[in-house]
C-alpha cells in the first residue's frame, strides 16, 4: 500500500513540476485541492444541505432568473468557442501535437480560454443545485 501511495505521490509531484508556470497563480490552478473542495461542497449541498433546507418549503419560481442565467452561459460559451477558433484557425496553427512556447501570446490566450472553460463548469454547478432544490 505504501508503494502505491509513493507512486501516486511521485506521479503527482512530476505532474505539478512540469505544469505551465504561467498559470500556477491563477485561481484553482495551484493544485487539485481547491477543485476537490468545491466538488465535495457541491455534493454535500445536493445530497444533504439542500434537501434539508427545502424540506418544509415550496419550490421557488426561478424561471426568469434561470432564463437569464442560461442566456449568459450560452453567450459566454459561444465567446470562448469563437476565441478558441480565432486562434486555432490562424495560418500555420496546429491543432494536434501543439508545442506551446511561453513567449507565444496565442499560447497564453489558449491557456486563459481553457481556464475560463474550466471555471465555467463550477458556475454550471448552480444549474443542478437550482433545478434539484429550488424549482418545481
Amino acid at each position: 500500500m505504501t508503494t502505491l501511495v509513493k507512486s501516486v505521490s511521485d506521479v503527482y509531484d512530476d505532474y505539478m513540476a512540469n505544469g505551465d508556470p504561467r498559470v500556477t497563480k491563477w485561481p484553482l490552478m495551484e493544485g487539485p485541492g481547491p477543485t476537490f473542495v468545491l466538488v465535495i461542497m457541491y455534493v454535500l449541498f445536493v445530497k444533504k444541505i439542500g434537501p434539508a433546507w427545502m424540506m418544509d418549503k415550496k419550490p421557488y419560481d426561478l424561471r426568469y432568473p434561470m432564463f437569464l442565467y442560461n442566456l449568459v452561459l450560452v453567450f459566454t460559451n459561444f465567446y470562448l468557442l469563437m476565441e478558441t477558433f480565432r486562434i486555432l484557425f490562424k495560418p500555420k496553427s496546429k491543432w494536434f501535437c501543439r508545442i506551446d512556447h511561453h513567449s507565444d501570446p496565442d499560447s497564453l490566450r489558449l491557456a486563459e480560454l481553457g481556464w475560463w472553460f474550466f471555471f465555467m463548469k463550477f458556475i454550471e454547478f448552480a444549474d443542478t443545485v437550482s433545478y434539484i432544490h429550488f424549482t418545481s
